[in-house]
């Protein structure tokens, strides 16, 4: 499962990546930010709805300092 989890992790830093160099030279990088920070928002809430689960208070204590930072 490491070795899956890895493959996953580079794969999709690598393509982040090539597409934000890939739309920054077409467009304003604040409107690149913009929209590659949406996707990642909608990929996160599809994978947390398809994960299940219920969070705990800690769980949510610990997601809202990491958005701190």
């Amino acid at each position: 499962m490491n070795v899956v989890l890895g493959l996953v992790s580079a794969l999709s830093a690598g393509t982040s990546d090539f597409l934000g160099g890939l739309g920054s030279r077409h467009g304003p990088a604040l409107v690149v930010t913009a929209v590659s920070q949406g996707i990642g928002c909608v990929v996160a809430v599809l994978i947390a709805l398809v994960a299940g689960g219920e969070p705990t208070a800690a769980d949510l204590w610990w997601g809202s300092v990491a958005g701190i930072g």
